[in-house]
């Protein structure tokens, strides 16, 4: 306490004021700190972990900060691969208010009624670290497969997921 007293035994406002600013200074030092940390950690992909047993099935670049990569899933529905991905989106975002949606939410698009070569309904997950001046997010579309008469793009019997990737340069 002796550091902050004067020569005449009182407090020294200027001492008192030095001691403010430094720690003003420090304070808004390791606040740009953190701030560019964060920053820097949203300059890749949001990974998240693709359904266990998924099988990779390529990736498509789509520009510089974005991508998305393709998986397929012989054993599990869509709604099998939507509750892991609701459990990981529930980790996530640390709380249960956000939900992986069903479009559309019951039923199927009016398009593919009758036929398995249209998409019938899709799962989408968003999991977003997005923040001031900042884009890291990862969509996740879980589709039922659908036929084609090209057999290397033929995924009736499959589950199909897909990881849109967004980041930050």
């Amino acid at each position: 306490m002796s550091v902050f007293l004067g020569r005449d035994g009182n407090i020294s406002i200027f001492r008192v004021a030095l001691l403010v600013a430094l720690l003003g200074i420090l304070f808004i030092g390791g606040a740009l700190l953190s701030f560019f940390i964060d920053q820097t950690s949203r300059q890749s992909p949001l990974n998240i972990e693709p359904y266990p047993g998924a099988e990779p099935m390529g990736e498509i670049p789509n520009g510089p900060t974005a991508r998305s990569l393709i998986f397929r899933v012989r054993d599990a529905s869509p709604e099998q691969v939507a509750e892991y991905y609701q459990q990981k989106l529930t980790e996530f975002s640390g709380a249960d208010d956000l939900e992986c949606s069903r479009i559309p939410r019951v039923g199927v698009y009016p398009e593919a009624e009758g036929r398995n070569d249209v998409v019938p309904y899709q799962f989408i997950c968003h999991f977003d670290r997005s923040g001031f001046r900042a884009t890291q997010y990862t969509k996740v579309k879980i589709q039922p497969g659908i036929f084609s008469a090209v057999p290397a793009e033929n995924t009736l019997g499959y589950t199909m997921i897909e990881h849109e990737q967004r980041w930050q340069p």
